[in-house]
């Protein structure tokens, strides 16, 4: 009949609690930090963002001043006057190339691939023939193999008997 667990005493209780609340407090602790780092990293994207707007702003604005303000734009010029901004805007902020998986970890990968093969390669070599028979029987004979060896230690089954099993 199995005992009931001794009842915990107080300070056994207060060690438990205090435990506890060191492992809140350092959760807390991770998370806050974590919150932290994304917001950093947050700002960082959004001053990006606000400066490249300020540069496309400003390279419009640059265009605006050069054209008379005398005189109103047909959509021809319009049009030639957005195309050419876009231009600018493009000149100065190249597209950029974001590199896919493949680009990255592709080298790598085809690395662990030539040595998972060269592995598999090298443990092929080292089979006996014996091991590549065996390899190619139903369970049933090997089952068969395994018990006639334990039956006779330090014997290997006689590959000539296979046909007879």
């Amino acid at each position: 009949m199995p005992t009931k667990p001794k009842p915990l005493t107080r300070e056994e209780k207060m060690q438990q609690r205090f435990a506890e609340l060191d492992w809140e407090q350092q959760m807390q602790a991770y998370h806050a930090a974590e919150r932290a780092e994304q917001e950093r990293e947050h700002n960082e994207f959004a001053q990006r963002v606000q400066a490249r707007r300020d540069a496309e702003a400003a390279i419009a604005k640059r265009f605006a001043m050069q054209r008379p303000a005398d005189r109103p734009m047909s959509a021809a010029e319009q049009q030639q006057e957005q195309e050419a901004i876009e231009a600018a805007i493009a000149e100065a902020f190249p597209p950029v190339a974001i590199k896919s998986f493949d680009q990255i970890y592709g080298e790598q990968r085809a690395q662990e691939v030539a040595a998972a093969e060269a592995a598999e390669a090298a443990r092929i070599a080292a089979l006996s023939p014996r091991d590549v028979v065996l390899s190619a029987l139903p369970q049933a004979k090997k089952e068969y193999m395994w018990k006639w060896e334990k039956g006779h230690p330090g014997q290997e089954f006689p590959l000539e008997a296979l046909p007879y099993i």
